[in-house]
């Protein structure tokens, strides 16, 4: 017999008396022979008490796994076997209710979910072919059905439904970097540009009320039913989080974190009733079996903390919003944190919101109460990823520290953009052509971070697949991985430098996809080395080069530390004492037909200096000295050039330069105005000539703003000169022409920022003629590559340069500017390439402390990733031939800094045509 609610015309009060609170157990169970760790136990509450969020129409119902128990025509029964008997009281009492599954889905395929996400998690796993939502009639009061319900044995727990929200984006200001690489970004434009990767082959479900059509997304399928209609507000949401994830690449509008991803998009409301679990187990058969598929669940809930007082307005920040409850994390809600668990446990990847409550998850309010359900608690991790909101780059505050809305606690793995994110929707940034064309500046909390970590996930999800899919077919990253390599990619939070929120409060640290892509491909990752002597050096390091002097190669440092120059052999410093000086500011190799040696320019006072030769056990100085400082030394046309801020040479008159002969100093045809800061050979095809640039008007009696060129005999003007003090120069190829480089203290509105190149003829920005350039001059710059090709990697005092977060370091690579990790703590001085054996490393010099948030003294080992080097690819075309031979004959003679000098010696000659030939053919992979 069917023992169902049967209905009648009378209208029914309940005369049962909830029982005192029952504690279940959840023994363990099998699966496929597995022992499985058991379920957290159910605490019935002994009273159920309802709030403002509370539905008052509609209850959850759960009977025991594995229960017999279904719903046939909106009533319930337990086909024969006597599990409703006891509960017949209060089933006819609920006359008139309406029974649904709270997950549609067909037994046996959800038994199937069951079963996969056990086996894969070695925990028992909530059944849901026995959770039901009941609809009550009018006349029946929700917390009494409730109560009537968890008297009965057979109810493992019935509780109120409540109602979600999208977590509302508090206004902030914006620019779209959130592309840029860490801290300041997530890393997608390096993800793009440096792997090639957008997104393809991953699959994103975002789970929200609704989006509206706009012309800069993608498609993205309607997963389950289409959900009840959704506000203007909360279409607006979901458009906004389609765009930072996938906005298409179309050369206008915003642009999404994985372009070429496939959307899918989850209503979460139907008939009135906010249906998380359905949404998710929705998106889960979306997919089938395959693993990896990410699920965004755009949604908060309120929890058991009061509203009270805004935290955040007391600080002059925009309100966090609350309804009945401070909002929490979905998964506090107990069949949410099933069907979370389910979809991990059959591979699927969660990416679930914090929240924008403000609240310390990890206080003790959510370890009591909520029927014994604590999610929060590490030995419940539901295996989500849980995102965290940090703040962005907006001038306000520290990049990466929690903003003030943000839910915190140990619970919470990552954190994402939670500020001034742009993508579509909205129309506080655009709106003059239509709904279909409005784009925000103003999409932040939770929701942003999130949706911004579901984009990076998908670039990861791509690349993995590219990289291990094979005859076997398809390879995917699974969720704990996923969590990990993110975890692992991700800056440090800092600290808050504005408000009370110190990184203890955790949101987790926020990711980098080009390097969690590197991390899920098994790829190298250039990282710093602070251990360079640990302690390194105990002053300035004003300069740094290699040098082999017969016995290998070491690195040599000058500066303002003890003994003022010393030897790094790639264990230890060594110092050279002898020099009578304050500070060695540069250093050279020169051979002035002795041999090559190490030479130091140094600066005894303001009113002296003096350049000295190493022999390998001593300093001896080049003439009587200088009476003023030297600053820098080159070497060329077989003399040893000296500049600084002088007028006499080895008792010699030199205006700011001199030249070494091997026996004496010499003026250089009439020398400067003012100081030379910096020199550097330099062949723009006619011929090597040295560039001298500095704090002068003139040069040989010529007018040479700021950098002059010296050709042997005569200085002559480069161009209409520089608009103010050159602080270095260098010599980059980028792969169409060689160019001179020079860097200080000129910019300002249509000028170059404080950096320009030299083609020979004209001077240019770097980039488009509006390019932002460093906010600072550079101290100096060099050639390296760390594995992603050479690149003019450039120091000095600056933060941000272009439209990137770069402090004190970063790298041009002919097209744009890259940021070197999370920078360097002070000012970058010195770099210089060295191999100690291993392969060749950046070194960077100058007076700092740390490095990526590492403790390092004043000099730290920038370490770049192995690679196949092809030295007689001239061209850069992969095969060494016939038009690399040309363009090496193009280049003959002195030029430093030219893909053709292979040996690096600053002259192309016979050992590189040599080198060219023993390279002929094919590069190697």
């Amino acid at each position: 017999m069917r023992s169902v609610m049967k209905r009648t015309n009378q209208n029914n009060s309940f005369m049962l008396a909830a029982l005192a609170a029952g504690i279940i157990g959840l023994g363990s169970t099998t699966a496929f022979g597995r022992d499985l760790q058991p379920r957290p136990a159910v605490f019935k509450p002994v009273r159920t008490e309802l709030h403002g969020y509370h539905r008052l129409d509609v209850i959850k119902v759960k009977f025991h796994d594995d229960a017999p128990v279904r719903v046939v025509d909106g009533l319930l029964t337990d086909f024969g076997t006597g599990e409703l008997v006891a509960a017949q009281d209060v089933l006819a009492a609920l006359d008139g209710a309406v029974w649904r599954p709270l997950v549609d889905l067909p037994d046996d395929d959800m038994e199937d979910l069951r079963q996969t996400a056990q086996n894969n998690l070695g925990k028992a796993i909530a059944d849901f072919r026995v959770w039901f939502h009941v609809s009550l009639p009018e006349a029946v009061d929700a917390a009494t059905a409730i109560d009537a319900l968890n008297a009965l044995d057979c109810v493992e727990l019935a509780e109120p439904v409540q109602d979600a929200t999208t977590p509302t984006p508090p206004p902030y200001g914006a620019i779209e970097r959130h592309h840029n690489a860490g801290p300041v970004g997530l890393g997608a434009l390096a993800t793009w540009e440096h792997h090639g990767v957008k997104g393809g082959s991953a699959s994103i479900v975002d789970i929200e009320f609704g989006f509206d059509y706009h012309q800069d997304l993608p498609g993205a399928i309607q997963i389950g039913p289409p959900g009840d209609p959704a506000t203007q507000a909360e279409r607006d949401h979901g458009t906004a989080t389609l765009g930072v994830i996938a906005a298409l690449h179309n050369g206008w509008g915003t642009s999404g974190i994985a372009p070429n991803v496939s959307l899918g998009f989850a209503a979460v409301r139907s008939g009135g009733v906010v249906n998380i679990p359905q949404a998710i187990i929705n998106a889960v058969t979306w997919t089938g079996t395959a693993i990896g598929t990410i699920i965004l669940i755009e949604l908060q809930i309120a929890g058991p903390a009061a509203c009270g007082a805004d935290p955040c307005t007391p600080l002059g920040l925009p309100p966090c919003g609350c309804s009945g409850g401070s909002w929490v994390p979905v998964e506090w809600d107990l069949s949410t944190y099933n069907a979370i668990q389910t979809a991990v446990g059959v591979g699927k990847i969660i990416i679930e919101p914090a929240g924008n409550g403000a609240q310390n998850l990890d206080a003790s309010i959510y370890s009591t109460g909520n029927n014994g359900h604590w999610p929060f608690l590490a030995q419940n991790d539901s295996g989500a990823i849980m995102v965290g909101a940090g703040r962005g780059f907006d001038y306000i505050d520290a990049i990466g520290a929690r903003i003030c809305c943000s839910n915190y606690g140990s619970r919470l793995d990552v954190s994402g953009y939670g500020t001034a994110v742009r993508t579509t929707g909205y129309g506080d940034l655009y709106n003059a052509e239509g709904q279909s064309l409005h784009y925000t500046n103003a999409f932040a909390g939770t929701s942003s971070a999130s949706a911004t970590i579901a984009g990076t996930a998908a670039l990861v999800q791509s690349a993995y697949f590219v990289a291990f899919s094979g005859p076997n077919g398809p390879a995917w990253m699974g969720p704990a991985q996923m969590r990990s390599v993110l975890i692992q990619s991700g800056s440090p939070q800092p600290s808050s430098l504005s408000y009370p929120f110190p990184s203890t409060q955790n949101i987790g640290p926020m990711p980098d996809a080009s390097i969690a892509v590197l991390l899920a491909a098994g790829g190298c990752i250039p990282l710093y080395n602070t251990l360079v002597g640990n302690p390194g050096l105990n002053a300035l390091v004003s300069d740094m080069l290699s040098f082999d002097d017969g016995h290998g190669a070491q690195l040599y440092a000058a500066g303002s530390f003890t003994d003022r120059v010393a030897a790094w052999d790639g264990s230890n410093w060594t110092t050279l004492p002898g020099l009578a000086t304050s500070q060695a500011d540069d250093l050279e190799v020169f051979d002035d037909g002795n041999g090559a040696a190490l030479y130091a320019a140094t600066t005894l006072s303001n009113t002296s200096g003096d350049v000295s030769r190493w022999n390998g056990s001593s300093w001896t100085a080049l003439g009587t000295g200088f009476d003023g400082p030297v600053i820098s030394l080159a070497e060329f046309n077989g003399l040893l050039y000296a500049g600084g801020f002088f007028s006499n040479a080895g008792g010699t008159a030199a205006s700011n330069i001199a030249r070494w002969n091997g026996s004496s100093w010499s003026a250089v045809g009439g020398g400067t105005d003012g100081a030379v800061n910096a020199m550097q050979v330099y062949n723009a095809g006619s011929g090597a000539d040295l560039y001298a640039g500095g704090n002068f008007q003139n040069a040989g009696g010529n007018s040479t703003p700021y950098i002059a060129r010296w050709d042997g005999s005569t200085w002559s003007a480069v161009g209409s000169g520089i608009t103010g003090t050159v602080f270095c120069l260098a010599v980059y190829h980028d792969g169409n022409a060689l160019e001179l480089y020079a860097s200080g203290g000129f910019g300002g509105l249509n000028q170059f920022n404080h950096i320009a190149r030299w083609d020979g003829s004209n001077w240019s920005a770097l980039g488009p003629t509006n390019y932002d350039g460093i906010t600072v001059g550079a101290q100096m710059m060099t050639v390296y590559d760390d594995g992603t090709g050479p690149a003019l990697f450039i120091g000095g005092n600056f933060e941000q340069v272009s439209d990137t977060w770069s402090p004190k370091v970063t790298k041009w690579d002919g097209t744009r500017f890259w940021a070197l990790g999370d920078g360097i703590a002070s000012t970058v001085y010195s770099l210089a390439v060295h191999d100690d054996g291993s392969g060749p490393s950046l070194f960077l010099g100058g007076i700092f402390s740390a490095a990526y948030d590492l403790p390092a003294t004043n000099v730290v080992e920038w370490v770049g990733c192995p690679f196949s080097p092809c030295p007689g690819d001239v061209d850069g075309d992969g095969t060494v031939g016939i038009n690399d031979f040309l363009a090496l004959l193009a280049a003959w003679g002195p030029n430093p800094g030219h893909p053709a000098d292979i040996d690096g010696d600053g002259v192309v000659g016979i050992a590189d045509f040599l080198a060219l030939l023993g390279s002929w053919g094919n590069c190697p992979p």
